[in-house]
C-alpha cells in the first residue's frame, strides 16, 4: 500500500464514515474507493484532493510510489552477529580503478541553499545514455529550499529540488530566479504582451506581474524532492 491510500484510509476512519458512504460524498464507486484504500489502483492526484477535501484533510505528500516492501532477515540472532562482525572487519573502502569506473557511471552534484548558495549536501546520480533524468549532465544543479513561500505549492523548506539550466519559459513551470531579496522559486505564465506573472500559490493571491527582460531567470525547476 502506498503512503497517499494508507493517507486517505486513515482519514475515512478518523471521520468514522464508511466506504459507501465517503465514495457517495465523492462521486465514485465504493469498490473504486476500496481499491484505492487497497493500493490495488493508482489514485490521480485530482482525485485524491477531491476525497481528501471531503474528509476535511489536505494531501501531505508530493510522492505516490509505492514503498518498497521490508525483507525479513531470516537465521538465528548468532548468525545476524555474526554477518554484522564479518562486515565490520570487511574493507568497504573502494579501490582507485572501482572509482574510476564509477564516476563514468555516477554524476555527484553538490546540493546549496537557495538563498546562499553554501553547499549542504551531495546527490549521486546514475548516468544513463550520456544523460541524468534524461538531461545533459551539466545543464542540472540542485539547491535545498530555505523558506516556506511556497507551501501552497508543497515545497517546503528543506525540499530539494533539481534545476535545469534554461532561460526558455514554460507557461505553469517552475522557476529559480533572481528577485529583489534574493534567489526564489515562482510559478511562471507568460501573456501575448511579453509580461510574465509570477505566483506563491497562496489563497486569493494576486500575482505579481512584471515585463520579461525584468525577470532574472536562472533555471527550471523539474522536481521537488522531500526527507520524511
Amino acid at each position: 500500500m502506498n503512503r497517499l491510500a494508507e493517507q486517505i484510509k486513515r482519514a475515512r476512519e478518523q471521520a468514522k464514515l464508511s466506504e459507501k458512504a465517503l465514495a457517495k460524498k465523492c462521486g465514485i464507486s465504493e469498490s473504486y474507493l476500496r481499491d484505492i484504500e487497497s493500493g490495488k489502483k493508482v489514485v490521480k492526484e485530482d482525485i485524491a484532493e477531491n476525497i481528501l477535501k471531503k474528509l476535511g484533510k489536505t494531501m501531505d505528500f508530493i510522492s505516490m510510489a509505492e514503498e518498497p516492501p521490508k525483507e525479513e532477515i531470516k537465521g538465528s540472532p548468532i548468525r545476524k552477529k555474526e554477518a554484522v562482525k564479518e562486515l565490520q572487519n570487511y574493507d568497504l573502502n573502494p579501490t582507485g580503478a572501482w572509482q574510476k569506473a564509477l564516476g563514468n557511471l555516477v554524476k555527484t552534484y553538490p546540493i546549496q541553499r537557495m538563498d546562499t548558495k553554501k553547499a549542504v549536501g551531495e546527490k549521486s546520480l546514475f548516468l544513463m545514455g550520456n544523460k541524468v533524468e534524461g538531461y545533459h549532465p551539466d545543464k542540472l544543479f540542485f539547491i535545498e529550499v530555505t523558506d516556506n513561500t511556497l507551501q501552497g505549492f508543497r515545497i517546503k523548506k528543506g525540499d530539494v529540488v533539481t534545476v535545469l539550466d534554461t532561460q526558455e519559459i514554460e507557461n505553469g513551470a517552475f522557476y529559480l530566479i533572481n528577485g529583489e531579496k534574493g534567489r526564489m522559486i515562482r510559478k511562471l505564465r507568460r501573456d501575448g504582451s511579453g509580461k510574465v506573472s509570477l505566483f506563491q500559490g497562496l489563497e486569493g493571491e494576486s500575482p505579481v506581474v512584471k515585463k520579461k527582460e525584468q525577470v532574472k531567470i536562472i533555471g527550471k525547476c523539474i522536481k521537488a524532492e522531500f526527507s520524511l
